[in-house]
Protein backbone atom coordinates (compact mmCIF):
# COMPACT_ATOMS: atom_id res chain seq x y z
CA UNK A 1 0.00 0.00 0.00
CA UNK A 2 1.68 3.41 -0.89
CA UNK A 3 2.89 5.32 1.92
CA UNK A 4 0.84 8.98 -0.15
CA UNK A 5 -2.73 7.42 1.45
CA UNK A 6 -1.60 9.19 4.57
CA UNK A 7 -2.30 12.64 2.61
CA UNK A 8 -5.67 12.79 2.32
CA UNK A 9 -5.95 10.83 5.84
CA UNK A 10 -4.13 13.55 6.86
CA UNK A 11 -6.35 16.48 5.46
CA UNK A 12 -9.69 14.47 7.13
CA UNK A 13 -7.80 14.75 10.43
CA UNK A 14 -6.40 17.87 10.16
CA UNK A 15 -10.57 19.23 9.26
CA UNK A 16 -11.29 17.28 12.29
CA UNK A 17 -10.18 19.68 14.56
CA UNK A 18 -12.87 22.65 13.12
CA UNK A 19 -15.57 19.76 13.03
CA UNK A 20 -14.83 19.15 16.97
CA UNK A 21 -15.23 23.07 17.87
CA UNK A 22 -18.31 23.87 15.64
CA UNK A 23 -20.21 20.52 17.13
CA UNK A 24 -19.42 21.47 20.57
CA UNK A 25 -21.97 24.53 20.52
CA UNK A 26 -24.71 21.35 20.51
CA UNK A 27 -23.43 18.92 22.89
CA UNK A 28 -21.18 18.09 25.68
CA UNK A 29 -17.12 17.25 24.81
CA UNK A 30 -17.06 13.78 26.43
CA UNK A 31 -20.35 12.67 25.14
CA UNK A 32 -19.48 14.01 21.42
CA UNK A 33 -16.46 12.00 21.79
CA UNK A 34 -17.88 8.54 22.57
CA UNK A 35 -20.01 8.55 20.30
CA UNK A 36 -17.55 9.63 17.43
CA UNK A 37 -15.50 6.43 18.90
CA UNK A 38 -18.36 4.32 19.40
CA UNK A 39 -20.31 4.77 16.15
CA UNK A 40 -16.63 4.55 14.26
CA UNK A 41 -16.40 1.45 15.97
CA UNK A 42 -19.65 -0.37 15.18
CA UNK A 43 -19.27 1.35 11.85
CA UNK A 44 -16.19 -1.34 10.83
CA UNK A 45 -17.91 -3.85 13.19
CA UNK A 46 -20.32 -3.79 9.71
CA UNK A 47 -17.96 -3.42 7.91
CA UNK A 48 -16.13 -6.68 8.48
CA UNK A 49 -19.24 -8.65 8.22
CA UNK A 50 -20.35 -7.30 4.66
CA UNK A 51 -16.17 -8.43 4.00
CA UNK A 52 -15.76 -10.48 0.57
CA UNK A 53 -12.48 -10.54 0.96
CA UNK A 54 -11.59 -11.24 4.22
CA UNK A 55 -8.02 -13.09 4.70
CA UNK A 56 -7.86 -15.95 8.00
CA UNK A 57 -5.85 -15.27 10.26
CA UNK A 58 -5.25 -16.43 14.02
CA UNK A 59 -8.63 -16.03 16.32
CA UNK A 60 -7.57 -13.70 18.78
CA UNK A 61 -6.84 -15.03 21.90
CA UNK A 62 -8.58 -13.96 25.76
CA UNK A 63 -4.62 -12.22 26.33
CA UNK A 64 -5.49 -10.19 23.10
CA UNK A 65 -8.94 -8.99 24.12
CA UNK A 66 -7.09 -7.57 27.00
CA UNK A 67 -4.62 -5.93 25.17
CA UNK A 68 -6.53 -4.38 23.13
CA UNK A 69 -8.75 -3.33 25.65
CA UNK A 70 -5.82 -1.57 28.01
CA UNK A 71 -5.39 -0.18 24.59
CA UNK A 72 -8.43 1.81 24.42
CA UNK A 73 -8.73 2.29 28.00
CA UNK A 74 -5.26 4.56 28.62
CA UNK A 75 -4.61 5.72 24.32
CA UNK A 76 -8.13 5.67 22.98
CA UNK A 77 -10.46 7.13 25.06
CA UNK A 78 -7.70 9.84 26.82
CA UNK A 79 -6.93 10.89 23.45
CA UNK A 80 -10.56 11.21 22.06
CA UNK A 81 -11.12 13.16 25.81
CA UNK A 82 -8.18 15.05 25.43
CA UNK A 83 -8.96 15.80 21.39
CA UNK A 84 -12.84 16.91 22.75
CA UNK A 85 -12.00 18.58 26.23
CA UNK A 86 -9.51 20.47 25.19
CA UNK A 87 -9.79 21.74 21.72
CA UNK A 88 -12.38 24.66 22.62
CA UNK A 89 -9.82 25.87 24.86
CA UNK A 90 -6.41 26.37 22.52
CA UNK A 91 -8.87 26.06 19.82
CA UNK A 92 -8.89 24.31 16.86
CA UNK A 93 -5.40 25.12 15.08
CA UNK A 94 -3.35 24.83 18.45
CA UNK A 95 -5.02 21.84 19.60
CA UNK A 96 -4.22 19.72 16.27
CA UNK A 97 -0.35 21.15 15.90
CA UNK A 98 -0.13 19.81 19.97
CA UNK A 99 -1.80 16.68 19.45
CA UNK A 100 0.13 15.72 16.56
CA UNK A 101 3.60 15.68 18.43
CA UNK A 102 3.26 11.99 18.32
CA UNK A 103 6.04 11.80 15.49
CA UNK A 104 8.46 12.88 18.13
CA UNK A 105 7.91 10.13 20.51
CA UNK A 106 6.96 7.91 18.18
CA UNK A 107 10.33 8.50 16.51
CA UNK A 108 12.25 7.79 20.19
CA UNK A 109 10.10 4.70 21.36
CA UNK A 110 10.01 2.82 17.61
CA UNK A 111 14.16 3.32 17.26
CA UNK A 112 14.58 1.54 21.38
CA UNK A 113 11.36 -0.66 21.05
CA UNK A 114 10.58 -1.90 17.46
CA UNK A 115 14.72 -1.32 16.40
CA UNK A 116 13.72 0.79 13.43
CA UNK A 117 16.20 3.16 11.66
CA UNK A 118 17.31 6.39 13.54
CA UNK A 119 20.11 8.57 12.44
CA UNK A 120 21.54 12.05 13.93
CA UNK A 121 19.28 14.12 11.87
CA UNK A 122 16.26 12.93 14.01
CA UNK A 123 17.64 13.61 16.73
CA UNK A 124 18.27 17.05 15.07
CA UNK A 125 14.66 17.72 13.89
CA UNK A 126 13.28 16.25 17.77
CA UNK A 127 14.55 19.27 19.25
CA UNK A 128 13.86 21.91 16.79
CA UNK A 129 10.21 20.09 17.26
CA UNK A 130 10.24 20.68 20.77
CA UNK A 131 11.82 23.92 20.59
CA UNK A 132 8.75 24.73 19.30
CA UNK A 133 6.83 23.13 21.41
CA UNK A 134 8.18 25.36 24.12
CA UNK A 135 7.54 28.28 22.23
CA UNK A 136 3.72 27.73 21.28
CA UNK A 137 2.96 27.02 24.89
CA UNK A 138 4.81 30.16 26.00
CA UNK A 139 2.13 32.69 25.21
CA UNK A 140 -0.61 30.48 27.51
CA UNK A 141 1.90 29.41 30.41
CA UNK A 142 1.32 32.56 32.64
CA UNK A 143 -2.22 32.18 33.23
CA UNK A 144 -4.88 29.36 32.67
CA UNK A 145 -5.70 31.49 30.25
CA UNK A 146 -3.48 33.28 27.59
CA UNK A 147 -4.03 35.50 24.36
CA UNK A 148 -6.73 33.67 21.32
CA UNK A 149 -8.11 31.76 24.10
CA UNK A 150 -5.12 29.60 24.62
CA UNK A 151 -5.20 27.19 28.07
CA UNK A 152 -2.65 25.73 30.17
CA UNK A 153 -4.58 23.06 30.74
CA UNK A 154 -5.80 22.01 27.56
CA UNK A 155 -1.95 22.00 25.66
CA UNK A 156 -0.71 19.89 28.88
CA UNK A 157 -3.72 17.19 28.61
CA UNK A 158 -3.07 17.61 24.57
CA UNK A 159 0.89 16.94 24.68
CA UNK A 160 0.04 14.02 27.33
CA UNK A 161 -2.64 12.40 25.33
CA UNK A 162 0.05 12.53 22.36
CA UNK A 163 2.64 11.25 24.69
CA UNK A 164 0.17 8.06 26.09
CA UNK A 165 -1.10 7.61 22.61
CA UNK A 166 2.64 6.84 21.26
CA UNK A 167 3.53 4.42 23.72
CA UNK A 168 0.52 2.99 23.02
CA UNK A 169 1.01 2.66 19.30
CA UNK A 170 4.41 1.43 19.57
CA UNK A 171 3.22 -1.61 21.44
CA UNK A 172 0.38 -2.42 19.54
CA UNK A 173 1.92 -2.48 15.99
CA UNK A 174 2.97 -6.06 16.80
CA UNK A 175 -0.48 -6.78 17.17
CA UNK A 176 -2.01 -5.21 13.84
CA UNK A 177 0.75 -7.72 11.97
CA UNK A 178 -0.57 -10.90 13.78
CA UNK A 179 -4.27 -10.19 13.36
CA UNK A 180 -7.05 -8.89 11.24
CA UNK A 181 -6.81 -4.80 10.71
CA UNK A 182 -10.46 -4.72 10.84
CA UNK A 183 -10.78 -6.43 14.35
CA UNK A 184 -8.44 -4.82 16.13
CA UNK A 185 -9.26 -1.44 15.31
CA UNK A 186 -13.48 -2.25 15.71
CA UNK A 187 -12.73 -3.00 19.12
CA UNK A 188 -9.97 -0.24 20.49
CA UNK A 189 -12.42 2.02 19.34
CA UNK A 190 -15.75 0.22 20.56
CA UNK A 191 -14.26 -0.43 24.08
CA UNK A 192 -12.51 3.12 24.33
CA UNK A 193 -16.59 4.72 23.02
CA UNK A 194 -17.44 2.40 25.74
CA UNK A 195 -15.52 3.73 28.36
CA UNK A 196 -16.42 7.48 26.61
CA UNK A 197 -20.02 7.13 27.45
CA UNK A 198 -20.13 6.15 31.09
CA UNK A 199 -17.75 8.82 31.87
CA UNK A 200 -20.38 11.18 30.22
CA UNK A 201 -23.78 9.80 31.76
CA UNK A 202 -21.60 10.22 35.05
CA UNK A 203 -20.46 13.43 34.40
CA UNK A 204 -22.78 15.43 31.84
CA UNK A 205 -26.04 16.34 30.90
CA UNK A 206 -26.26 14.38 27.97
CA UNK A 207 -30.20 15.33 27.47
CA UNK A 208 -29.10 19.07 26.18
CA UNK A 209 -27.42 17.41 23.17
CA UNK A 210 -29.36 19.21 20.36
CA UNK A 211 -29.61 17.46 17.61
CA UNK A 212 -29.78 19.45 14.86
CA UNK A 213 -29.29 18.31 10.85
CA UNK A 214 -25.88 20.27 11.20
CA UNK A 215 -24.90 18.41 14.09
CA UNK A 216 -25.82 15.23 12.80
CA UNK A 217 -23.81 15.79 9.80
CA UNK A 218 -20.75 16.96 11.39
CA UNK A 219 -20.88 13.82 14.02
CA UNK A 220 -21.38 11.40 10.80
CA UNK A 221 -18.43 13.06 9.00
CA UNK A 222 -16.08 12.79 12.38
CA UNK A 223 -17.41 9.00 12.97
CA UNK A 224 -17.40 7.43 9.37
CA UNK A 225 -15.11 9.52 7.56
CA UNK A 226 -12.79 11.03 9.57
CA UNK A 227 -12.48 8.23 12.14
CA UNK A 228 -13.70 4.87 10.34
CA UNK A 229 -12.37 5.34 6.85
CA UNK A 230 -8.99 6.78 8.17
CA UNK A 231 -8.53 4.93 10.65
CA UNK A 232 -8.46 1.69 8.44
CA UNK A 233 -6.11 3.71 6.32
CA UNK A 234 -4.08 4.50 8.74
CA UNK A 235 -3.51 1.07 10.44
CA UNK A 236 -2.98 -0.59 7.12
CA UNK A 237 -0.05 1.60 6.46
CA UNK A 238 1.83 0.90 9.70
CA UNK A 239 1.38 -2.40 8.83
CA UNK A 240 3.39 -2.31 5.85
CA UNK A 241 6.03 0.82 6.60
CA UNK A 242 7.73 1.70 9.22
CA UNK A 243 5.76 3.50 12.17
CA UNK A 244 8.34 6.35 12.71
CA UNK A 245 7.52 6.92 9.48
CA UNK A 246 3.97 6.86 8.60
CA UNK A 247 3.65 8.63 11.62
CA UNK A 248 5.86 11.30 10.82
CA UNK A 249 3.72 12.45 7.53
CA UNK A 250 1.30 13.72 10.94
CA UNK A 251 3.25 16.90 10.26
CA UNK A 252 0.34 17.60 7.39
CA UNK A 253 -2.43 16.99 10.43
CA UNK A 254 -1.66 20.73 12.04
CA UNK A 255 -1.02 22.26 8.72
CA UNK A 256 -4.69 21.41 7.27
CA UNK A 257 -6.01 22.00 10.71
CA UNK A 258 -4.15 25.38 10.91
CA UNK A 259 -5.38 26.64 7.90
CA UNK A 260 -9.15 25.15 7.84
CA UNK A 261 -9.21 26.91 11.44
CA UNK A 262 -8.12 30.47 10.38
CA UNK A 263 -10.59 29.70 6.77
CA UNK A 264 -13.90 28.92 8.90
CA UNK A 265 -13.44 29.90 12.36
CA UNK A 266 -10.95 33.12 12.53
CA UNK A 267 -8.59 32.02 14.24
CA UNK A 268 -5.82 33.94 14.73
CA UNK A 269 -2.41 33.07 16.70
CA UNK A 270 -0.15 35.74 18.24
CA UNK A 271 3.75 35.87 16.41
CA UNK A 272 5.59 32.99 18.68
CA UNK A 273 2.43 30.58 18.61
CA UNK A 274 3.10 31.33 14.55
CA UNK A 275 7.09 30.41 15.12
CA UNK A 276 6.16 27.58 17.53
CA UNK A 277 3.97 25.85 15.16
CA UNK A 278 5.92 25.94 12.20
CA UNK A 279 8.99 24.50 14.15
CA UNK A 280 6.42 21.69 14.63
CA UNK A 281 5.82 21.23 11.35
CA UNK A 282 9.31 21.43 10.09
CA UNK A 283 10.52 18.81 12.62
CA UNK A 284 7.95 16.71 11.88
CA UNK A 285 8.73 16.78 8.27
CA UNK A 286 12.25 16.18 8.96
CA UNK A 287 11.65 13.17 10.78
CA UNK A 288 9.54 11.89 8.17
CA UNK A 289 11.99 13.00 5.43
CA UNK A 290 15.06 11.12 7.21
CA UNK A 291 13.04 7.81 6.75
CA UNK A 292 13.35 4.85 5.02
CA UNK A 293 10.66 2.81 3.82
CA UNK A 294 10.60 -0.96 4.30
Amino acid sequence: MSILWIIPVMAIWGSGYVAIKTGLANTTPVYFAAVRALSAGLFILLLNRMRTDAICHPKPKPLDWLYVFLFSMFCTAFFFWAMFTATPLTGAGLAAVLINTQPFFIAILARFILGEEFGWRKYLFICIGFFGVLLVMRPGMNGMNGAHGESRFGMLILLAASVLFSVGLVLIKPLYRRLDLYWVTAWQLVFGGAILLGLALATEDVTATRWTPDFIALTVYLSIVATSITSLVWFRLIRFHPLGVVSAYGFLSPLFGVILSAIFLGETFPPLSVAGMALIISGVYGIGSGGKKH
